[in-house]
């Protein structure tokens, strides 16, 4: 039902707790609002001054539309997040990182700091290949990038190539249909040629770049999340 996302150095703050929506509306009022409460004490550390009125503040953005949200006392702040409450406090790990960039300009290991790693090899096309269809492992038409190919955070104007008609869809769009966390999607990885987005790791990967028989040479590309 919870899901705490970090800890102070000393291990007794937590800075945020994610609680699954479908999972908690199942429980009597009673339950709710007591696991409401620990949550609240949790990220604040302390229990003084939490009081009823606090927790039923949390507990109304149960029934309120993504977005909705509820400030609090200790710097704290709930909100409805799809189907997630969020209960964070001010420094926690939902906050925006910073942004980064790395030119992918050969085969190689390439480090996203404090996210993970993306591998990338290149081969050249031939009948005994099989097109990986693995969430976190994508291959493309090399020769297809006109751009320079690189790693990095969302950008403004970046979009995605959606269909083999050529239409194209706003990143942003598509993290609000895949239902990623507004906190997290300027942090979120994405390999791009200029702002044409050719993979939004782990979401979509753009009908532009897909392999077909006129392709000579493939583009490998693997995601490994930090700790895997």
């Amino acid at each position: 039902m919870a899901n705490e996302e970090h800890e102070d150095m000393g291990g007794s703050v937590r800075l945020a707790v994610k609680l699954d929506i479908d999972a908690l509306t199942k429980y009597e009022q009673v339950i709710i609002d007591q696991v409401i409460y620990m949550a609240l004490a949790g990220v604040a550390g302390r229990r003084k001054d939490i009081s009823r009125v606090h927790v039923r503040d949390v507990a109304a953005l149960l029934y309120k539309p993504t977005g909705a949200r509820v400030d609090l006392i200790y710097q704290m702040t709930a909100r409805r997040s799809y189907d997630t409450l969020v209960i964070e406090r001010a420094g926690g790990t939902f906050a925006e990182d910073a942004g980064y960039r790395q030119s992918i300009d050969a085969p190689g290991v390439y480090e996203i700091a404090g996210r993970g790693v993306l591998e990338v090899s290149i081969s050249d096309n031939s009948p005994e290949i099989s097109i990986s269809k693995k969430i976190y492992t994508k291959m493309a038409d090399y020769d297809k990038i006109k751009d320079t190919l690189c790693i990095r955070t969302p950008e403004e104007g970046d979009y995605i190539i959606i269909d083999d008609k050529g239409n194209s869809k706003k990143l942003n769009r598509v993290f609000i249909d895949c239902k990623v966390d507004r906190s997290k999607r300027m942090s979120w990885p994405v390999v791009a040629a200029g702002s044409e987005i050719i993979w939004a790791i782990g979401l979509r990967f753009s009908e532009a770049y897909k392999i077909d028989d006129s392709t000579v040479k493939i583009i490998t590309m693997d995601y490994k999340s930090e700790g895997e």
